[in-house]
């Protein structure tokens, strides 16, 4: 079984991007915790995979790309820029590959490492179980 991130498929990494938003006691401080989901992940919404409210009652939104293209992902990046206000969170799930760290920080967007992510979710009990599930073969 190949565990890199490159082994799930989009929909699946959107899932473990919303769920490590929710956990507790993550690594990577300074990411607000998801309380709700506004609407389902991916696809719903044009421009964003993620919509939720964290605890204090904060608009929550991501991105979440494997694109490895740097072009697709200012485009992705602009887009997320374009939804929220000065208080929402604003989040980019994407490759270590493409981060534009400083332009994006600027602009108040996070970017944070899918690879980082799953990673940190491998060792984490719950999160390890989901990612386990995803990369397990399918029963048919």
């Amino acid at each position: 079984m190949d565990n890199k991130v490159e082994s799930l498929a989009p929909s699946q990494l959107e899932v473990l991007c919303e769920e490590y938003l929710r956990v507790e006691n993550r690594k990577m401080k300074g990411l607000p915790r998801l309380k709700m989901l506004l609407a389902p992940i991916g696809g719903s919404m044009k421009d964003i995979d993620i919509a939720g409210l964290d605890s204090n009652g904060r608009y929550i939104f991501a991105q979440v790309s494997q694109a490895k293209d740097k072009r697709v992902e200012e485009e992705k990046i602009e887009r997320l820029r374009r939804v929220g206000d000065k208080e929402s969170s604003l989040i980019y799930f994407g490759p270590k590959k493409t981060r534009q760290r400083s332009k994006n920080k600027e602009e108040g967007i996070r970017y944070v490492d899918i690879e980082e992510v799953f990673e940190e979710s491998s060792s984490h009990r719950e999160l390890k179980s989901l990612i386990e599930l995803f990369l397990s073969p399918s029963k048919s």
